[in-house]
Parts: C-alpha cells; sequence; structure tokens
C-alpha cells in the first residue's frame, strides 16, 4: 500500500536534516516510478490519494504494521503525523483485521520484522512504553535497539534475508539484535559514506536500493544478492527511506 505524496511534502517533519527545499512535482514523479518497481517485482501495488494537511502521510510504513493475519495502527512519535493512523485504519479495514497499539509513542519505521524476532528502535520517535505494547501484542519476542543520530531504526538497520542484517554500525546498538537464547545475526556494514545505503526494502528475494547508494548496491551484489536501485532522491531530503514510502500487507510483509 502505498500513497500519493501531496504538495505539502516539502513542510514534513525534520529531526536530523536541515530543511531544503523539496521538488514536489520530481518526487511524484519518483513516487510513480517506485511504485513501478514494485510491480515488476510481483507485488500488487493499491496507491492511496494524498491526504490534506499531513504533509508525511505518504511514509506510510509509519502508521501502521502488518503483522501475521492483521493490522497494528501506531502511535506516532511525532504530533504532526497522529491524524494520519485513522486514516490508515479506514483504508486497512477492507483488507485485515485492524487492532491498535495500546500505550506509548511507536513509528512502523522503528518495527523491523525478523522471522524470530522483532526489533524496535528506540528513537525519538519511539519510546519504551511503545515498545512494551508491541510486546503484548507480538507473538515473537520484541527486542528493543538503542538508535543514535537517525530517524528511525530502519533508517540504519534492514533485513537482508536468513540471518544477514545491512547496518550503519555506528548508528545501533549491535549487542541489542540478540538475546534469550536467539540466533547470532551477521551483520554487513553499508558504506560510511552514504546515508541512503542502510535502508533496504526487501521484496521475496529480491532488494530494492537507493540509487544514492551504490558502493553499498555493489556490496549487496558482491554477497550474491539481487538488488534494483531506485531514485527517491526528493524524499531524502525529507529523512526518509525506500521503507518508508509502503506498507507491505498478507504474505509481502513477512
Amino acid at each position: 500500500m502505498l500513497r500519493t505524496p501531496g504538495p505539502e511534502l516539502a513542510q514534513c517533519e525534520l529531526t536530523h536534516l536541515d530543511r531544503v527545499r523539496v521538488d514536489a512535482a520530481r518526487a511524484a514523479e519518483q513516487h510513480v516510478a517506485y511504485a513501478q518497481v514494485l510491480r515488476d517485482l510481483g507485488l500488487e501495488v493499491l496507491t492511496l490519494p494524498p491526504l490534506d494537511g499531513y504533509p508525511d502521510a505518504c511514509f506510510v510504513e509509519d502508521p501502521a504494521i502488518a503483522l501475521p493475519g492483521r493490522v497494528i495502527l501506531t502511535r506516532p512519535g511525532a504530533a504532526s503525523r497522529r491524524g494520519e493512523v485513522a486514516a490508515m485504519g479506514r483504508a486497512l479495514r477492507d483488507h485485515l483485521p485492524v487492532e491498535s497499539l495500546g500505550a506509548g509513542s511507536l513509528d512502523g519505521g522503528d518495527v523491523l520484522q525478523l522471522p524470530d524476532r522483532i526489533l524496535v528502535g528506540l528513537s525519538t520517535r519511539t519510546d519504551r512504553a511503545g515498545i512494551e505494547a508491541l510486546g503484548e501484542l507480538s507473538r515473537r519476542p520484541v527486542l528493543g535497539v538503542p538508535v543514535r543520530g537517525a530517524l528511525h531504526l530502519k533508517t540504519v538497520l534492514s533485513w537482508l534475508g536468513g540471518d544477514r542484517l545491512l547496518a550503519d554500525p555506528g548508528a545501533v546498538d549491535l549487542d541489542s539484535l540478540t538475546g534469550g537464547g536467539l540466533q547470532r545475526l551477521d551483520v554487513l556494514a553499508a558504506d560510511p559514506g552514504e546515508a541512503a545505503g542502510p535502508n533496504v526494502l526487501k521484496v521475496a528475494d529480491e532488494l530494492v536500493v537507493s540509487a544514492d547508494a551504490p558502493r553499498t548496491t555493489d556490496k549487496l551484489r558482491a554477497q550474491g544478492l539481487s538488488v534494483h536501485p531506485v531514485d527517491i532522491s526528493e524524499f531524502h531530503k525529507a529523512e526518509a527511506g525506500l521503507t518508508c514510502l509502503s506498507l507491505l500487507i498478507g504474505p509481502a510483509a513477512h
């Protein structure tokens, strides 16, 4: 599920970046190309219209989390985004049962689902109460992961499949990724000069990567992984990555 970016995108929330001009027309073109990549990888793409009054609404990953057989509506950490949740709930109820997070603050961009655990970033947008509330709803162990200098956990950490992760080691506490007898994980470091590098979107056995991270892309190819670069440079100006722009539901989410 995607949502078309609106003309208000330039007024999006910013935490770590200085505000620069966002070309809304170019962003719309990049969004269309992004959607086509997902279709080319075999996904059915449902695109919602812009949500007036909510500049960040195209970042559909944040107001909801798709767990197996159901969707959890979140409690965004930015007050300006909380009105997005009800709109996302209305869109999702035709597809899956919808539940709501009971307490705390939590953005979907902080939630990285692995087959045997869920990693949740302790960030500027997600607090311990939100992580605990998700733990009460999850059938998998939920581990809190401190995040440094980045908006969300998935800004700096992505699942590559199996026991492999891609990370910015300086921004995430790697020791917090395991615990309670869970399998150890193999972490590949993204190129340190590419802020967009650690965020990739996994679609089955394929990886959608940012065109702004060519050296990280080469590292992934060297690992034998199939990668598909896409240009989302206007969204990077809004502190967004590839995963922010889509909410995968059903089998595609897991």
